[in-house]
């Protein structure tokens, strides 16, 4: 895998140096759960922190589950828990608004992004602390895609020089 980490990793600091001014590179990693995205982002984000320190920033799409009083309001609940990770027990639009919202961000802004605390097994708010500066947002979960707004986050990519 290390050989990979270092490839994916010179490619992307190489493409985010090319970037105009104040624009970001917004990266997704996605696949099957269990299939080893956090681990791969985790060396990612080391190697690049190696080569552009401070400037890469790590969301994972954990934080965006729905908390389980959320899932008690569901028309089932016991099933909603049952199912808890399956695409509809996370909050796509909320990670529609902040996928929107890092492409937007100013160099000096900071946005607080949710991240999942295992051990309350709930999302906690303000986890992780995304800087306007950031080079390079690496964004990973099982359902980066998965939301009624995907031709508007296509759309957004692409005016905001993402591809």
């Amino acid at each position: 895998m290390q050989e990979q980490v270092t490839k994916t990793a010179e490619k992307l600091v190489q493409r985010a140096s090319a970037a105009p001014d104040g624009r970001r590179l917004m990266v997704g990693i996605t696949g099957r759960p269990g299939g080893g995205k956090t681990t791969f982002c985790t060396a990612l984000l080391s190697e690049m922190n190696q080569r552009i320190p401070g400037q890469v920033a790590f969301v994972p799409m954990d934080g965006f589950h729905f908390t389980r009083a959320q899932l008690d309001t569901f028309p089932d609940p016991e099933d909603a828990h049952y199912r808890r990770g399956a695409v509809d027990t996370f909050d796509a639009e909320a990670w529609f608004q902040l996928v929107r919202r890092l492409g937007a961000m100013k160099n000096d802004e900071t946005i607080e992004v949710p991240g999942f605390d295992h051990a309350v097994k709930d999302p906690e708010e303000g986890k992780i602390r995304i800087k306007g500066d950031s080079k390079i947002i690496l964004l990973e979960g099982n359902y980066l895609l998965a939301s009624r707004s995907l031709s508007m986050l296509f759309s957004l990519a692409k005016r905001l020089g993402f591809f």
